[in-house]
C-alpha cells in the first residue's frame, strides 16, 4: 500500500497540466495517468463471509446495514440502551461519540460480546481521536493541513490516526472531508475542508485516505456530492446547492471523481439538495437514486461502501418518516444506514419494501456482502477484544506528537511581513507588549514569546469594560511593538468566530495605534472582520488557538522555527488563495520534543533521577538542567531550591552566576573588536594601552602572550585569604601540611586553618558609601580594597619561562586595559557592543 501511495502521488503530479491557474478542470473527462484502484476490501476472499451469507436470514442481512450511535459520556443508561438494541436487532455496527478512551474500549468489548456477528466500529476522527475523545492527541484541522506543501506528512498523519483507531478497536474513520470550501459563510464545513482548490483537496484527501487504509482502517470520503458551498447546516435544515452542472463538475465533484479512482473504501452521501443534478425538488442527495446511485455508482464507478450521513439529521429527518427514510436511502444506492431514529420501524419498512418488490432481495444481498467483505478485510472474522492495559500510553506515543508539531510548523502561513519585521530582531531597540484578547489568563503564545525576550503580558477578557479598554490603550503608550494574539475563538462564522463587535472595534483600534505583529490563531475567514487589518505590519496565520499551536506560533514570531505555508482559501482581495511568505531558517533556539532528534524521553528520566537523588543526599539544594543540540532545546527542567532552607524554588527563569565565563564572553570579544578596529595591536605590549602598569613587570607583556596564557603570570592570587584571620590567637593562618586543624587546601602545600574570621574594617553586612563592592549576599567589601587587589596583581612575579600556564590575572589585566582604552566600564561596553543588540537580555554581569 505504501508503494502504491508513492507511485500514485508521483503520477498525479501531472494534474497541473490539465488545470487552469485556479485549479479547476477545463475538461470533465480528464483521464488519470495511472491504473484505477478498487477499494482493497473487494479483493478479500473469505469463507467466513460465504458461510455467514449462506445461513443469515433476510432480517439479519438487513440488520447488517444499520449502524447505531453510542455515547460513552452518557453513562450506563446509554450503554444499556445500545446493548439492548444489539441483542434484539443485531445491527451491523456502532458509531461512537463523546467520551474517553478507556470507557469506549470497555464498551466496545461489552457490545462486541453481545453481538452474534462482530460489529463495525466507526468514529468521526477527522483530526484524530480528539474529535470525540478526551485525553487523546489532536492533529490540526484539515484547513491548516491545506496550507502544507508536503502531502506526505498528511499520509503519515493518516497512518498514525489509523494506528490509534485500531488500538481502540475501531475499523472505520469517517474521513477525509473532501468538500471544496468555497463559501466563507459555510456553517458546517469551513475549517474541516482542505481548502478551496479542487486539485489540492484531491491530493490531500487521497494522501489522508491512503494513510488510513495502509494501516487497515476503512477511509470514508465525505460529503458527496460536495458540501463546500452551503449557507445552511444539514444538521438543522436542508441546504440547497444552486450551482450549474459545469461548476459542480469542475469543483465539487472533482475530488470525489479521483478519490474514487484512487481506491477509497467508502463514500458518505450528504443531506443537501442539488437541483442541477436531480430535478426532483428538495430531494436530498443521500436519498437520490440520481446522485447516490447513477452518478456515484455508475458514472464515477464507485464499488465500495456507500454510507448515508446520520439519518437523524433534520436535513432528511424532517422530510421523511422513520422507515420511509431508510427505504429511500437503500433504493438510492446506499449500503449503510447511519444512525436511524427508529430501528424496528426501519427494519419492518425495508422488509415490506422487499416483499412489495420495491427493493430486490438480491440488492440486500449485495449490500450485505459488501459490508461483510469489508469486515473481513478489517480483521473482524477473527475478532479479539480491545486490550485495555497501557491504553493511554499507546494512544499518546511521543512519535505521534512529533508529527503533530511538524504539521503545525509547516501549516502556519505568513500573510504579511512589512519591513521584514518577523522574525523579530534588534531586540535592544524594542519595548514589547504581548496582548492576548479573549482570556484573562496568560496564554501559551505569550509564554512562548517570553522564552526569547523581555515581554510584558497584557490580557483582555471578553467581558472587560469600555473604560478598561481605554485604560489599556493608554498603558500601551510606552511600547513600540505590540504582539497580538487571540484566545477562546470559535471556528464558526455563525458565531462571528468568537469575536464580539466590541472586541473587533478594540482590536481595530490597536492596529492603528501601534506597530503590530498579529498571530491569528483563528479560522482564516475571521480576518475579514477587521477593517484596519491593512495597517498591521506582520500577520501570522495559525488557524486555531490550541495551546500547542500557540506555543509554536510564538516560536515562529522570534525565528525559532521557519514558516513556509500557503493560504488554502481566499479571505479577501489582499489575501488570496496561495499567498504566503517564507521566513529564513531558524535564527534562535527552537523548543522541541527529545524524540524529534531521536532521543527517548524515557532515557532523559535518568537525568531526573540523578537530580532528585543529588537533592535527596544534600549534595546540592537544587539545580537547573538545560540541553540543546544544533539550536534545538530538548530538555529544560528545574529541581529543588536555591538554598537548603527550601524557601525559594529553582525555576527555569532564574539567572545563575557562572564562573570563568566573563573571560570569553566579555573581555575576549572586546579585545578582538579593538584589534579588528586597529585600536590595539596584539603584538604590542600591555603598557602601550594601560598606563597603570607602566614601571611594573607587567609593562612589557605582549598582548597575544597574555591571551595564550604564556606571558609568565601566576595562575591566581587567593585575595580572600588577605581578609581572613585565625580565631585562635597565636595560630598561623596557613600550614604546609594537611591536618584536622588545617583541612582546606588553598594550593599545593598550602592549607587553611579550620577556624577563621574576617579581619575588621574590610567587610560589612550591608552596602554603604565606603562598602560598595558586593561579594555575596549580605557581604560587602570596602571600596578601597579594589586598589589593594590590583596593587597585588601589579606586584606579583612574572616568570621568565614563557610556557603555558592558565592564568586568571592575564584576563583581569586585559579587562582593565579595555576600560582604559575605551573610557567605559567593562559591563557597559560589553552590553552595548554585543549582547544588547543580540537580544541576550539574560547574559549579565554579577
Amino acid at each position: 500500500m505504501k508503494s502504491i501511495f508513492r507511485s500514485l502521488l508521483g503520477c498525479m503530479i501531472l494534474f497541473p497540466f490539465f488545470l487552469n491557474a485556479y485549479g479547476k478542470t477545463g475538461n470533465a473527462d480528464i483521464i488519470l495517468p495511472y491504473q484505477r484502484h478498487n477499494p482493497p476490501f473487494l479483493d478479500t476472499k473469505s469463507d467466513w463471509v460465504d458461510s455467514l451469507m449462506s445461513r443469515m436470514t433476510l432480517e439479519e442481512k438487513i440488520a447488517q446495514l444499520f449502524m447505531i450511535a453510542a455515547y460513552p459520556a452518557r453513562g450506563t443508561t446509554d450503554a444499556d440502551r445500545v446493548e439492548l438494541l444489539i441483542r434484539k436487532y443485531k445491527p451491523g455496527g456502532l458509531v461512537f461519540f463523546q467520551g474517553n478512551p478507556l470507557a469506549q474500549a470497555l464498551l466496545t468489548n461489552r457490545f462486541q460480546a453481545a453481538s452474534s456477528v462482530p460489529l463495525f466500529i466507526a468514529m468521526d476522527a477527522e483530526w484524530g481521536l480528539a474529535m470525540r475523545l478526551d485525553s487523546t492527541l489532536r492533529y490540526p484541522y484539515q484547513l491548516m493541513l491545506g496550507a502544507i506543501e508536503n502531502d506526505h506528512l498528511i499520509y503519515e498523519m493518516g497512518r498514525q490516526i489509523a494506528c490509534q483507531l485500531k488500538r481502540l478497536g475501531v475499523h472505520i474513520s469517517f474521513s477525509p472531508v473532501v468538500d471544496v470550501n468555497i463559501n466563507p459563510e459555510n456553517p458546517v464545513i469551513s475549517i474541516r475542508s482542505f481548502g478551496e482548490n479542487p486539485f489540492k483537496v484531491t491530493m490531500k484527501g487521497i494522501a489522508y485516505a491512503y494513510g488510513l487504509q495502509t494501516e487497515g482502517i476503512l477511509a470514508v470520503g465525505k460529503h458527496f456530492p460536495g458540501h463546500g458551498d452551503t449557507f445552511l447546516d444539514s444538521h438543522i435544515t436542508l441546504p440547497v446547492i444552486s450551482s450549474t452542472p459545469q461548476r459542480l463538475d469542475s469543483i465539487e465533484l472533482f475530488p470525489f471523481r479521483y478519490i474514487v479512482q484512487s481506491g477509497i473504501s467508502g463514500i458518505m452521501t450528504a443531506h443537501l439538495s442539488v437541483p442541477a443534478l436531480d430535478t426532483v425538488q428538495d430531494r436530498p442527495a443521500s436519498v437520490s437514486p440520481v446522485i447516490s446511485g447513477k452518478l456515484l455508482r455508475e458514472d464515477l464507478g464507485f464499488k465500495g461502501l456507500v454510507f448515508t450521513d446520520a439519518l437523524n439529521m433534520k436535513g432528511v429527518a424532517d422530510r421523511f418518516a422513520p422507515g420511509e427514510l431508510e427505504v429511500k436511502a437503500l433504493m438510492a444506492g446506499n449500503d449503510i444506514l447511519l444512525m436511524p431514529s427508529d430501528i424496528p420501524v426501519a427494519m419492518d419498512a425495508i422488509k415490506k419494501a422487499v416483499s412489495d418488490s420495491l427493493i430486490k432481495e438480491e440488492e440486500i444481498n449485495e449490500h450485505c456482502r459488501r459490508v461483510l467483505l469489508a469486515k473481513a478485510w478489517a480483521g473482524l472474522q477473527t475478532f479479539h477484544p480491545v486490550d485495555t492495559s497501557h491504553l493511554a500510553e499507546d494512544l499518546n506515543k511521543p512519535i505521534y506528537e512529533v508529527l503533530t508539531r511538524k504539521l503545525i510548523r509547516e501549516g502556519m502561513v505568513l500573510l504579511k511581513n512589512a519591513d521584514s519585521l518577523l522574525p523579530v530582531r534588534e531586540l535592544d531597540t524594542l519595548r514589547i507588549a504581548a496582548v492576548n484578547i479573549g482570556a484573562k489568563d496568560t496564554s501559551s503564545f505569550q509564554k512562548s514569546l517570553a522564552l526569547y525576550a523581555p515581554v510584558d503580558f497584557i490580557s483582555i477578557a471578553p467581558d472587560d469594560s469600555v473604560h478598561g479598554m481605554d485604560s489599556l490603550l493608554t498603558r500601551l503608550n510606552p511600547y513600540n511593538l505590540v504582539i497580538l494574539s487571540f484566545s477562546n475563538t470559535d471556528i464558526r462564522a455563525a458565531r462571528n468566530f468568537g469575536f464580539s463587535s466590541f472586541l473587533i472595534r478594540f482590536t481595530d483600534s490597536l492596529f492603528i495605534l501601534k506597530p503590530c505583529i498579529v498571530s491569528f490563531t483563528v479560522n482564516p475567514y475571521a480576518l475579514k472582520l477587521f477593517r484596519n487589518i491593512n495597517r498591521v505590519k506582520s500577520i501570522l496565520l495559525a488557524f486555531d488557538d490550541d495551546p500547542l499551536i500557540q506555543d509554536l506560533a510564538g516560536q515562529a514570531v522570534f525565528g525559532g522555527i521557519r514558516v513556509n505555508g500557503r493560504l488554502p482559501v481566499t479571505i479577501n482581495d489582499a489575501f488570496r488563495y496561495g499567498c504566503g511568505l517564507d521566513t529564513p531558517e531558524p535564527v534562535r533556539f527552537s523548543y522541541i520534543l527529545p524524540e524529534e532528534i531521536g532521543i527517548s524521553r524515557d532515557s532523559l528520566r535518568r537525568i531526573d533521577s540523578l537530580a532528585c537523588d543529588m537533592i535527596r543526599q544534600q549534595a546540592a539544594p537544587g539545580c537547573q538542567i538545560f540541553c540543546a543540540v544544533n539550536g534545538k532545546v530538548f530538555y529544560r527542567k528545574s529541581f529543588g531550591f536555591h538554598t537548603y532552607d527550601s524557601v525559594r524554588n529553582v525555576r527555569n527563569e532564574d539567572l545563575y552566576d557562572l564562573a570563568s565565563v566573563t573571560k570569553i564572553s566579555a573581555t575576549l570579544p572586546l579585545v578582538m573588536q579593538l584589534a579588528s578596529r586597529k585600536v590595539i595591536n596584539l603584538k604590542g605590549v600591555l603598557g602601550n594601552y594601560f598606563p597603570e602598569v607602566r614601571g611594573t613587570n607587567k609593562e612589557k607583556l605582549i598582548l597575544e602572550d597574555i591571551l595564550a596564557h604564556q606571558a609568565g603570570l601566576e595562575a591566581w592570587i587567593p585575595f580572600y585569604t588577605l581578609t581572613l584571620q585565625p580565631l585562635i590567637p597565636q595560630k598561623p593562618l596557613f600550614s604546609k601540611i594537611w591536618s584536622e586543624e588545617y583541612p582546606f587546601r588553598i594550593e599545593k602545600n598550602v592549607y587553611l586553618f579550620s577556624h577563621v574570621g574576617y579581619k575588621p574594617g574590610i567587610y560589612q553586612h550591608d552596602s554603604s558609601g565606603i562598602y560598595g563592592i558586593r561579594v555575596a549576599d549580605h557581604l560587602w567589601l570596602r571600596n578601597s580594597w579594589r586598589d589593594t587587589i590590583f596593587r597585588r596583581i601589579y606586584e606579583s612575579p612574572v616568570s621568565k619561562r614563557k610556557t603555558y600556564l592558565y592564568s586568571d590575572l592575564g584576563f583581569i589585566l586585559l579587562g582593565r586595559m579595555v576600560e582604559s582604552v575605551t573610557g567605559e566600564p567593562l559591563e557597559k561596553i560589553t552590553r552595548e557592543n554585543f549582547y544588547q543588540s543580540l537580544g541576550s537580555t539574560r547574559l549579565l554581569f554579577n
